[in-house]
């Protein structure tokens, strides 16, 4: 048995003003309950963090991003990060739930096609001056409209969150940072992707399992996973354990035994080849020189 110390993890405060509340902004300085943590630990929700002083490095997942004034941050549900900053640092942050977009959008895929909350899509993006002031006055603008607590707030704070998610990703464009894939994910395709995150670290993300969750035979499922992906269902398990176990090597001190055992993995050796398959390293060749880096 493990005796890992379980990454820790915050969950959204919905109701942090005495009702429910699944969006919030605002400084960092004044968030009661925010904190640049410097181990590792996971955000159960969307940040989107605009960084207004001080420098340094964000390690999220397995990568390191170099951050300044005028970066902008981007955290999916169940990430694990970890920061190291100056101690000046400040910035303004949106965060919000996947329920509070879906609640109102037609489009219910909204959020996770946008390329910055995407797996594997950019998590950073720098700023001019100029734009950072534009996406302050959208941060702004959510955290006034929480405060004011007037009439139809919930429907301002739907469309001022909405725009700013629209001009971050218009922003990524100008860059030619962008992502193609924009066309909504078919329901049972988030499905399957919601089953095998919930079931990350246990057996139940075999494909048999995963299909049954679905309603679907594992043929039937295998098909149509190639289908939409081109890929086999095998091949996109992989990569979802694989970028689980590389950011525990990263973000943790956990033995390859421990982190095999968090992955899934009763055999470390059997973890150890699987791992040297996708990633071209053993885990811990991996540990010494990604940490180098």
């Amino acid at each position: 048995m493990s005796t890992a110390t379980p990454i820790p993890r915050f969950d959204f405060a919905t109701h942090k003003y005495g009702f429910e509340l699944l969006v919030d902004a605002g400084s960092t300085a004044e968030l009661p309950d925010f904190a640049f943590h410097r181990a590792p630990h996971r955000l159960m929700f969307y940040d989107v963090l605009l960084l207004r002083r001080g420098r340094g490095r964000l390690l999220q997942e397995d990568r390191w991003y170099p951050v300044a004034p005028g970066s902008v941050v981007f955290h999916a549900p169940g990430e694990v990060r970890r920061w190291r900053l100056s101690a000046e640092a400040e910035g303004l942050v949106l965060f919000f739930t996947a329920e509070f977009l879906r609640s109102f959008l037609r489009d219910q895929s909204f959020v996770k096609r946008l390329p910055f909350f995407r797996p594997g899509g950019p998590r950073t993006l720098d700023l001019d001056p100029v734009r950072a002031q534009e996406l302050e006055a959208m941060i702004d603008a959510v955290r006034s409209e929480i405060q004011a607590g007037r009439w139809g707030g919930h429907l301002m704070l739907q469309a001022d969150s909405v725009k700013a998610l629209v001009w971050l990703r218009r922003r990524l464009s100008d860059f030619g940072r962008d992502d193609a894939r924009t066309a909504v994910e078919p329901s049972w395709f988030e499905r399957f992707d919601e089953a095998l995150e919930r079931n990350l670290r246990r057996r139940e993300r075999r494909v048999g399992r995963l299909a049954g969750a679905l309603g679907m035979s594992p043929s039937h499922l295998r098909a149509r996973v190639r289908e939409h992906t081109g890929r086999s269902v095998r091949d996109v398990i992989r990569d979802r354990v694989v970028r689980e176990a590389r950011a525990l090597l990263l973000q943790t001190d956990r033995t390859v035994s421990e982190v095999a055992l968090h992955c899934g993995f009763d055999d470390p050796s059997h973890f150890s080849r699987y791992f040297r398959r996708a990633v071209g390293h053993s885990p811990l060749a991996f540990r010494r020189i990604a940490g180098s880096s």
